[in-house]
């Protein structure tokens, strides 16, 4: 019953195990200074924002590749890495497909107003034809997370979560992406134009890009609500 994980190949203390898909030298050597302390990673998991206000500038090819790789390995099912990409680069494009997002939800209003009821959609609408972009929020990238059938939209999710976090050690800031996730898998002109293959579906779009504002403090949450047994 291999996966594929990897599991033998990284706990060998000696790296003298090679599995018939990778072996050691292959493999990334941990180097434990570089661990975050738990202070650290407090720090980065609770004062990460969600970003709806970015700079007018793009983020280097280079460096969303390296986040993009960071997100591969966040876990999925029997070591299944189903998630493919699709990244908008550049605020153009990304602006082009906020409009499809806007398309899809003027549509709503007149032809199916329970989904327009649901989504809101008359105050969406009504934002971009007063020239706010309350879609897509001026970011210069967006990401989406798909795959094939039905089955593995938490994996996705989970993806989208480490790029979140891997794009904030990076300067960056993220913000997903709701209504332009829901028009990419309902609305057949948007997904034919961004490729998403048939069988397969969009389970979260990321907006990424430099942030404008510099966050000073980590504010209060509720308590963790927890029944212990």
């Amino acid at each position: 019953m291999c996966y594929g994980c990897g599991h033998c190949v990284a706990v060998c203390p000696t790296g003298s195990f090679k599995h018939r898909d990778m072996s050691p030298s292959q493999c990334i050597t941990i180097v434990s200074n570089l661990l975050p302390s738990i202070d650290a990673t407090n720090t980065l998991l609770k004062s990460r924002r969600s970003i709806r206000n970015f700079l007018d500038q793009p983020v280097p090819r280079d460096t969303l590749k390296e986040i993009l790789e960071t997100a591969s390995y966040a876990p999925s099912g029997l070591n299944g890495q189903p998630v493919k990409w699709i990244v908008i680069d550049g605020r153009p494009e990304v602006k082009r497909f906020a409009k499809m997002t806007v398309d899809y939800l003027r549509y709503t209003i007149t032809d199916d107003p329970a989904i327009a009821k649901r989504a809101n959609s008359e105050v969406w609408v009504s934002n971009w034809d007063r020239g706010m972009d309350s879609i897509t929020w001026g970011a210069p990238h967006m990401v989406i997370a798909y795959a094939e059938g039905s089955r593995w939209e938490e994996e996705c999710k989970i993806a989208l979560t480490f790029l979140d976090l891997a794009a904030y050690s990076h300067g960056l800031g993220a913000c997903w992406a709701g209504l332009f996730n829901f028009a990419a898998n309902a609305w057949a002109p948007m997904r034919e134009a961004l490729g998403v293959p048939a069988g397969h579906n969009a389970f979260g779009a990321m907006m990424l890009g430099y942030p404008k504002n510099t966050f000073q403090r980590i504010p209060v949450r509720l308590e963790p609500r927890v029944i212990w047994k």
